[in-house]
């Protein structure tokens, strides 16, 4: 089930939108001292190097994640330097991709263009970053139980506390059945699920509200605002929103060697993923934000305001790059790079910019894959080598206890905590991470990367709660509440947060709950049946009570129903994500009603079960039997309701 799963995760969870950022003007002194060891670098502007390590990179991994298609463009001093495709936009007809005609969706990376449009809308002075969206998004309500107001900074930079919509009922195939953001705001309420303005984790629903509240504070559509105040401006003319045309490339993914067309579903709200360009149009975007806004006589933003926009607004430590509005940053190899990545079923993308340098580079293609990720990594590695690495200059604190970091820690990003699908993270270990203490003043981590490969790599602490990593990627981090106990885990990728689970919570344990209660469930229903054969036959000779009759057929009624109604569950939701279409509701809405009944006919027959008891009837050996059946079904109970899968939360 592993090459599905990985499906589900991409298509049922909206995958996990993953941007390695890296930091702007905050980090000057920093970056300045880092720069000291890789002062001397390989010269970007020179375009035969951009294309020998260009076509060497992608020559051997669309090889290695079967990739079918791939479009990069590079600029540098605001012109381009660079800029290739590679491989097909469409196998079936073998078009190649063209760098200028053929257009890829950003995915995530559309983010960027809802918080230029807010940005924009800020300047202008109709609406404050810092007040409550309440005021913007009428006649909606955001569901916050907590004192701290949810605004549209806290949005911007993921730290809102907003839980992560439901992927049910929030797209479509079919450009004639796109339903209106108020439709999607009417099913997908917004709920806050911890503090505002305490961690940044990523959450797509956060910029669904955004691109709502520029439609409700511009007036007209985000579709229109978006086309008329920066693709036009930007003199993107092959770019469109939320829709594609001709020239769009097909997305696919690789299954026993065949390539399988992955139809592009149309969002219902465009704020977090409903950009469709050209690399060469996105040319035009990233060098207006290198210049400040400014792209060549027109003007996107005020440069105070593209300044903001890159600069450090929120940061889950402050030893940490943070989030600007939209972007992510971080520092890899002395540089500051601000940027965003960005995943659809098959399609995926990045986008990073080098400020000091006036770098900035886009690549697309057309699959789900760590193809883009990996080339941040090697880019930099090879156009920007650094040997700097502070791990290796600081003394381990052999006498200082560090088991309090110690456990597993959990990334929810792209998980819902309020709806079923926070089921999720079964299908992916890759969102945990492991805190191990070596006893020695350094602790081990094993985490994944955006490629999903683990990695494993030591820690030792440069001051409390902020540690240097071996492998040299970025500091990592830790928080601790006011109880003195630690409850979140960092890395450097600015809106990340890991959050300290209990064992409960862990993958292991939920999964081993769900095979034993399936196990005795299915064994409970064969031991009934074959009972059943057996006194037909007349095999057996004694005969229970009636008390014990009821509770063996009530058992036998809550293993169907539990069976049925959870894989039931779980398998129409995967089906109406992964073909965009909420058509199956009603068998949704059946499966989830008989998990509420087996949790009703679970507490009879705990009243049966002590009935049996107080009075005596029935063998012992029969009782004890039921009396393990009944722990069994209220476990169970407490597994469908700690994954939301009791009562109708879709």
């Amino acid at each position: 089930m592993k090459k599905k799963a990985e499906r589900f995760m991409a298509i049922l969870l909206s995958v996990m939108f993953i941007s390695l950022g890296l930091p702007s003007n905050s980090f000057g002194k920093e970056i300045e001292k880092r720069q000291e060891v890789n002062k001397e670098h390989i010269d970007v502007n020179n375009s035969k190097d951009l294309e020998k390590f260009s076509d060497d990179f992608f020559e051997k991994n669309m090889k290695e994640y079967s990739v079918p298609g791939v479009a990069i463009s590079v600029v540098k001093d605001g012109k381009e330097v660079f800029k290739k495709g590679y491989g097909y936009s469409n196998i079936e007809e073998k078009v190649l991709v063209n760098p200028d005609k053929t257009v890829f969706p950003a995915a995530s990376i559309s983010k960027l263009f809802t918080a230029t449009a807010i940005m924009q809308l800020y300047e202008e002075g109709k609406l404050d970053l810092n007040k409550n969206i309440d005021n913007y998004i009428n006649p909606y309500k955001i569901i916050n139980n907590y004192k701290e107001p949810v605004t549209c900074s806290n949005l911007l930079t993921h730290s809102s506390g907003v839980d992560e919509a439901s992927e049910l009922n929030g797209s479509t195939r079919d450009e004639k059945l796109i339903k209106s953001q108020e439709y999607y705001m009417d099913t997908h309420i917004p709920k806050v699920v911890r503090e505002p303005n305490a961690v940044s984790r990523y959450c797509n629903e956060g910029y669904n509200l955004l691109g709502y509240i520029v439609e409700k504070v511009s007036g007209i559509t985000y579709e229109e605002y978006v086309k008329k105040n920066i693709l036009e401006t930007l003199k993107m003319d092959s770019s469109l929103t939320r829709l594609k045309n001709s020239n769009t490339a097909k997305g696919y993914e690789f299954i026993k060697g065949t390539y399988n067309e992955i139809p592009l579903a149309y969002q219902y709200t465009s704020g977090s993923s409903g950009m469709n360009v050209t690399v060469k149009d996105m040319e035009n975007f990233m060098i207006a934000h290198l210049n400040n806004g400014q792209f060549k006589e027109n003007r996107i933003l005020k440069e105070e305001t593209s300044i903001k926009m890159k600069d450090k607004q929120f940061s889950n430590s402050d030893s940490l790059p943070g989030m600007g509005y939209g972007f992510i940053r971080s520092n890899r190899n002395g540089q500051e790079i601000i940027k965003h990545e960005g995943a659809l079923p098959g399609y995926t993308s990045t986008l990073f910019l080098i400020p000091k340098e006036k770098l900035g580079i886009y690549v697309a293609t057309n699959s789900l894959n760590p193809l883009p990720f990996n080339f941040e990594e090697e880019f930099l590695n090879y156009f920007y080598p650094s040997t700097s690495n502070t791990f290796n200059k600081i003394k381990k604190n052999k006498t200082k206890d560090f088991s309090r970091y110690e456990g597993i820690y959990r990334n929810y990003d792209g998980i819902s905590k309020s709806n079923i699908m926070k089921i999720g993270f079964l299908f992916d270990s890759s969102m945990d991470m492991r805190i191990t203490d070596n006893k020695d003043g350094t602790l081990t981590l094993k985490e994944y990367t955006l490629a999903k490969e683990e990695i494993t790599t030591t820690i030792i602490e440069k001051k409390d709660g902020v540690f240097a990593r071996k492998d040299g990627r970025g500091d990592f981090a830790f928080k601790i509440n006011d109880n003195g106990k630690v409850n979140y885990a960092f890395n450097d990728v600015s809106h990340n947060s890991f959050e300290k689970i209990s064992f409960f919570q862990t993958r292991t344990f939920n999964i081993t709950i769900f095979i034993i209660a399936m196990v005795v469930f299915i064994i409970n229903i064969i031991g009934i049946m074959v009972l059943f054969i057996k006194r037909k036959l007349k095999q057996i000779g004694h005969k229970s009570c009636r008390s014990i009759k009821l509770i063996r057929t009530v058992n036998l009624i809550i293993g169907v129903l539990n069976i049925g109604g959870m894989v039931g569950a779980t398998i129409i939701a995967m089906v109406m994500v992964s073909i965009n279409d909420f058509k199956f509701a009603y068998l949704l809405y059946i499966f989830l009603g008989a998990l509420i009944a087996s949790t009703v006919l679970s507490i009879c027959g705990l009243f049966i079960l002590i009935y049996t008891w107080v009075k005596k009837v029935g063998e012992k050996s029969e009782k004890r039997y039921f009396a393990f059946l009944t722990i069994v079904n209220f476990i169970f109970i407490w597994f469908i309701y700690y994954f939301n899968f009791l009562g109708f939360k879709i």
